[in-house]
């Protein structure tokens, strides 16, 4: 039997010699190359995932603010009440770095949507001055619904409609343009952007409306066909009064703070009437509201709805009142919570009241001094 010698030969092969060089040792000493690339690869990633920005949207769960810590009412008698109304926000990030996106994939409460389905063919930008435009005017239309609920008249004034977004796809595609002014439709004035769907919606799907718009220091005549949408005729569009101005009876603030778009305007809406009504309309119990409100009292779409759901959730409310058409959405997020839809302010309250919430009683409203 031969004898294994510390060189790694053995006692039947020549004397001892130089060592071979190794497998192990060649591969140590690539090393340091292999790590060095590795290095930079990481680095790489790490920059990328810092200054690249897909055109993508991140959508998570917000806030939950108490609606009578922003609205305050002078000039008339108000009302203490327990309970109350909680609007929901969300967090939208538009076009985020890779990082931002991972980690977003990664949180099943967090949507990543493409960007043109939140903004249409609005730059970032664009879209933050509209969603800035849109609170004001969600403010206004929720106390302009309140208001006139209570009994009272409140006169309306603008100089048109302003063509806030145009949906890729739509009818109106190409033929109108954000800030184009919508003054009137088929020949009947369109001072108000309340007055524009009216006017759309009476033409059959299908048909043509001509729009007088004004645009760059001239006024044009835009023929557009409509299409049909849940029945009724659209363009594809959203606007808002140019220079809108209510004369309101009662002086209402509102103060929400860094926060912007329209989804707030029912919960503003109901917090004014629980402000200028005795009793609870909510009951003992804080709900959670969201939806837009249009001049007449409909509750419109907001988007963002399952976040919202998931910030109630965590605000450990009970019921949360949304637009008809989204509580399926609001309901994929809501555990135990209620989620109830509705179509108009009048739907919404009939809610408050088979929840707990004292009845509504307009003739209660008081228009007597503060004192």
């Amino acid at each position: 039997m031969s004898e294994q010698l510390h060189d790694g030969t053995t006692g039947d092969g020549p004397g001892p010699g130089p060592a071979p060089v190794t497998t192990e040792r060649k591969r140590r000493s690539r090393s340091p190359i292999i790590f060095s690339v590795l290095g930079a690869v990481v680095a790489l990633a790490l920059v990328a995932g810092f200054v690249i920005h897909p055109h993508k949207v991140v959508i998570s769960p917000g806030d939950a603010t108490p609606v009578s810590n922003v609205v305050s009412v002078a000039g008339t008698r108000t009302y203490r009440h327990s309970g109350g109304i909680l609007f929901l926000t969300v967090s939208v990030a538009d076009r985020p770095n890779l990082l931002r996106l991972a980690d977003a994939y990664l949180d099943p409460d967090t949507d990543v949507v493409p960007e043109q389905q939140v903004n249409g063919a609005l730059t970032p930008q664009q879209s933050n001055q509209l969603s800035v435009q849109l609170m004001s005017q969600s403010q206004d239309l929720a106390r302009k619904v309140a208001l006139e609920k209570l009994g009272y008249t409140v006169p309306a004034s603008g100089k048109g409609a302003v063509v806030g977004s145009v949906e890729k796809g739509s009818p109106a595609d190409g033929k109108l343009r954000p800030d184009d002014v919508i003054v009137a439709v088929d020949g009947t004035a369109t001072l108000l952007a309340d007055a524009v769907r009216p006017a759309v919606r009476a033409v059959p799907p299908g048909g043509t409306v001509t729009l007088k718009v004004q645009r760059g220091g001239k006024e044009l005549d835009v023929p557009i066909v409509t299409v049909a949408r849940d029945g009724v005729s659209v363009l594809g569009i959203t606007t808002y009064t140019k220079d809108l101005h209510y004369e309101f009876p009662i002086d209402v603030q509102i103060e929400p703070g860094p926060v912007s778009g329209n989804s707030a305007g029912l919960a503003f809406t109901l917090t004014i009437l629980d402000e200028l009504t005795p009793g609870n309309l909510t009951g003992p119990n804080p709900v959670a509201v969201t939806g837009a409100i249009g001049p007449n009292g409909e509750v419109q779409e907001v988007g963002g709805v399952p976040q919202k759901a998931v910030t109630a959730r965590r605000a450990g409310v009970k019921l949360m009142i949304t637009p008809t058409a989204e509580v399926k959405d609001a309901r994929k997020k809501a555990g135990s919570m209620k989620v109830v839809g509705v179509d108009n302010l009048d739907q919404a309250l009939a809610v408050l009241r088979a929840n707990g919430g004292a009845p509504f009683h307009p003739l209660l409203a008081s228009t007597a001094p503060a004192a």
